[in-house]
């Protein structure tokens, strides 16, 4: 019997309680690391084409599944650890129980590169994995970006015969960050000071702080669901972004989409969404203003991408989308019939031609489908 499947046994009894033990490691705080004066890894993303080269990294990745942590746990270990997967048969040794209990789950396993899995909830059948910054860094980014579009293959929601997801997940926090920016906290401040933005955060949301390790300017409320850090504390400046809630399974979906080529691009264009740093006297208005020259230095050519979540339609745009399939399936049928292809055959290639918005309705459509919404059947 596994770690796993003897630990379930021992949860599962009526009178199990989680006992810390003596000497357990709880999982890795959260330390923001600032790449400086040392070698930027190869896999991070570079925007090559601006002024001074800017390097976007995923620097927290938080993912719920929605199946028994037996059934994620190979893949985890083969995409994001494989050099430690000696066998096959012993990847459940790779995650040590701490014998601790936390967020309504009653085991914390620590695994590979400082990963810590969430297992075992109170109710309902789901695990977490939790990927913080150093460990990002230490995984690497291609792997990671390759574990998410392995999630994405493995739950597409259309199989040969009708609708099934054979795994269900959803990204709760996403953190990006940049580094080499060609600007400093300072420079944002004064323009905040001047009205020189155009941010959907509260201007009251705002935070300067200052001292002797350096400057860091706080845009949002860490607990709202988009919030910003842009400081230069122990090296050059960078800035973090946090997604949670609707926009982290957002972002999370898009990523799992698109080719890892366009990360550093989608990256600023997910940033521009929340915040610009602008000359608020120029183009007639705020939404026209011109870009403020470091602003622009950073951000390129790249454009903001306006995406608003709409939770109390979520439901609706899931049916909606079903009805669109229903209207399009005499379509597809000829189409498919007429050039003796499959679907799969006929929908090759789509995937790269999909924008923002269409990846959002998968989302929306996944997540309607996770809270039993029900769809009528095809006429």
């Amino acid at each position: 019997m596994n770690s796993f499947e003897e630990q379930n046994r021992k949860e599962n009894a009526p009178d199990a309680q989680a006992k810390p033990r003596a000497g357990a490691l709880l999982p890795a705080t959260n330390r923001e690391v600032i790449i400086a004066n040392k070698e930027i890894p190869s896999d991070v993303a570079v925007a090559s084409d601006f002024i001074n080269p800017v390097f976007v990294s995923l620097h927290y990745l938080s993912i719920t599944f929605f199946c028994d942590p037996r059934s994620i746990v190979p893949l985890i270990m083969e995409k994001l650890a494989y050099e430690l997967l000696a066998d096959a048969d012993n990847w459940d040794k790779c995650f040590i129980n701490t014998n601790f209990k936390g967020r309504y789950y009653k085991s914390i396993y620590h695994g590979p590169y400082g990963m810590a899995l969430y297992a075992y909830p109170n109710k309902g059948t789901h695990c977490h994995l939790e990927i913080k910054g150093e460990a990002t860094e230490d995984i690497g980014q291609s792997r990671l970006l390759d574990f998410l579009h392995s999630l994405h293959q493995l739950s597409t929601p259309f199989s040969d015969d009708n609708l099934v997801i054979p795994i269900n997940w959803q990204a709760t926090r996403v953190d990006i960050a940049f580094d080499g920016v060609p600007f400093t906290p300072r420079d944002c401040y004064d323009a905040y000071l001047r009205g020189d933005i155009r941010c959907a955060a509260n201007r009251k949301s705002w935070a300067w702080q200052s001292n002797e390790e350096g400057d860091t300017l706080y845009i949002g409320v860490r607990k709202s669901e988009r919030y910003i850090r842009i400081y230069n504390r122990r090296g050059p400046t960078r800035v973090e972004i946090e997604y949670k809630g609707m926009y982290a399974e957002a972002i999370g979906s898009v990523l799992s989409f698109q080719e890892s080529a366009i990360f550093h691009n989608s990256a600023i264009s997910y940033l521009r969404m929340f915040v610009d740093f602008v000359e608020a006297t120029t183009g007639g208005s705020i939404t026209r203003a011109t870009l403020l020259p470091w602003w622009k230095a950073f951000v390129g050519d790249i454009d903001r991408i306006a995406l608003k979540i709409d939770r109390a339609r979520t439901g609706n745009a899931a049916i909606r989308g079903w009805h669109q399939l229903d209207r399009m399936l005499p379509t597809l049928y000829t189409l498919m019939k007429g050039f003796g292809v499959s679907l799969d055959e006929l929908c090759n290639g789509a995937e790269h031609r999909l924008t923002p918005k269409h990846l959002l309705k998968i989302t929306e459509i996944q997540r309607a489908l996770r809270i039993k919404c029900s769809f009528p059947s095809p006429s």
